[in-house]
């Protein structure tokens, strides 16, 4: 069975407990009233963008041939078929002047 001097000591401890939370509480009451949650989390989430477009510009100069690369090989899938057309008319044209330079 629980003794009277552990339920004084379970009461201590349960007192300081309380009264620690009743700070904690009250400090999370005071940060929020100076700014609100909200802003707080827009400025974490723009925060976290800025770093990471820094750290995509910072990769992209470091790799500036891959990343020219990719650009271009985006821009040939792109004008893929404008590319094929005028391809097709190169050709055609560079056909008839063998043509002609063989006559």
């Amino acid at each position: 069975m629980t003794t009277a001097a552990e339920v004084l000591a379970a009461r201590q401890l349960r007192d300081v407990a309380r009264s620690t939370l009743k700070t904690d509480v009250s400090i999370v009451r005071l940060a929020l009233a100076e700014r609100s949650l909200l802003a707080r989390v827009r400025d974490r989430v723009v925060m976290s963008v800025t770093q990471t477009a820094e750290e995509g510009v910072a990769l992209a100069n470091e790799n500036r041939v891959i990343v020219g690369l990719t650009l271009a090989a985006a821009a040939g899938w792109v004008f893929r078929r404008p590319l094929g057309t005028l391809a097709g008319r190169m050709s055609s044209l560079s056909r008839r002047a063998l043509k002609r330079w063989r006559r």
